[in-house]
């Protein structure tokens, strides 16, 4: 049977570890959204584009909580280092499996930081005349005169010769 000072000093040890990883993760968590709600500020005062905006503010708001997931597994002494490495080739496979996808989300954040036409524009594009509807990140919505939604991946886009008007004519 186990000796009754062992036990009391594993608990004191382990529980101190995980209280003090509650603590780590409960403000972690506050202050990413405390720095979220003022990244939004910022970003509406210097960014105009609300789609720009929630794109950046969720891909900060993930990283922030990976880097605090790991702080607290660190905390609660599970090494980290091989964590990491699985987190990587994770990434790696699935950066293989969504080539294309993230080319088109590239090609998404480039579109919506340069500006190479605007919504309300009218875009040729491979013999296709459409007003911009909606530009998101992965595609871009567009409407014919005759009301067809034409939808393009924004990869197609950002390396296509583009006509760009402003209005129908």
């Amino acid at each position: 049977m186990p000796n009754l000072d062992f036990i009391i000093n594993s608990v004191i040890y382990y529980g101190g570890k995980v209280v003090v990883a509650i603590l780590t993760l409960i403000i972690g968590l506050w202050l990413i959204g405390l720095l979220s709600k003022s990244m939004e500020k910022i970003l509406k005062k210097s960014i105009k584009d609300v789609t720009l905006n929630s794109f950046l503010k969720s891909i900060i708001g993930v990283f922030l909580k990976i880097v605090l997931f790991i702080s607290v597994i660190s905390i609660l002494g599970i090494q980290v280092a091989s964590f990491i490495a699985v987190i990587g080739a994770a990434g790696l496979a699935i950066g293989l499996a969504l080539q294309g996808n993230l080319s088109n989300l590239s090609s998404g954040v480039l579109l919506l930081f340069f500006k190479p036409f605007k919504v309300g524009e009218i875009l040729e594009f491979k013999g296709i005349i459409a007003e911009v509807k909606e530009i998101q990140i992965m595609h871009t919505i567009c409407y014919t005169d005759d009301g067809t939604k034409v939808i393009i991946p924004n990869s197609m886009l950002s390396t296509a010769n583009l006509v760009v008007a402003k209005n129908r004519t």
